[in-house]
């Protein structure tokens, strides 16, 4: 696992610094890899940083233009990132690299359709509509701390600590960006 863990680190910060990285993982068929990497994490806290480096390194692949359309042709690559989004909404490492890659992989005509069928379409409602009674339980719960005067964190599964209104902008972001209206 920390070989793993090291490589997916190294990957994270070459792909960000580099458009050749990017080009060549794809030409080396490192995106299977990275998919296969993530169907195998599970919610565990060290898993889950390695979950959140992966959906960097496909991001930083996915900015690169000639390597966009490699991460979407990789096997079920919208159903897993949609699959990660659900399970991970909360986790404001990821929902906004998630969103973000959604958004980019968006501009791939296929792609959008396919993000924008009906039950993917009913995935990102239903997130939203999540997020918006977490957000505005949050917003009910600082009213409430900041009248007793203490100070409150919110902290997730393993010690994650996570803002829920960042997971929020992000999908709406990536529901505006689809012209999904709820």
């Amino acid at each position: 696992m920390s070989k793993i863990h090291d490589g997916i680190f190294e990957l994270d910060v070459s792909t960000k610094h580099s458009q050749e990285c990017c080009i060549k993982l794809v030409e080396e068929g490192g995106l299977r890899v990275l998919f296969g990497v993530l169907a195998r994490c599970n919610r565990s806290l060290p898993n889950q940083i390695i979950i959140a480096k992966t959906c960097g390194i496909l991001l930083n692949v996915a900015k690169v233009s000639s390597c966009t359309n490699a991460v979407y042709q990789q096997q079920n690559a919208v159903a897993s990132i949609l699959r990660l989004l659900d399970v991970h909404r909360l986790n404001s490492d990821m929902c906004p690299t998630l969103c973000q890659l959604l958004t980019i992989l968006s501009s791939i005509p296929e792609c959008r359709q396919e993000i924008l069928a009906q039950r993917n379409r009913n995935k990102i409602t239903e997130i939203f509509r999540s997020l918006e009674r977490k957000v505005s339980l949050e917003k009910q719960r600082n009213r409430q701390v900041c009248e007793h005067g203490r100070r409150s964190v919110r902290v997730h599964g393993g010690g994650m600590v996570t803002d829920i209104s960042l997971c929020f902008d992000a999908i709406m972001e990536l529901m505006k960006g689809l012209g999904i209206t709820v």
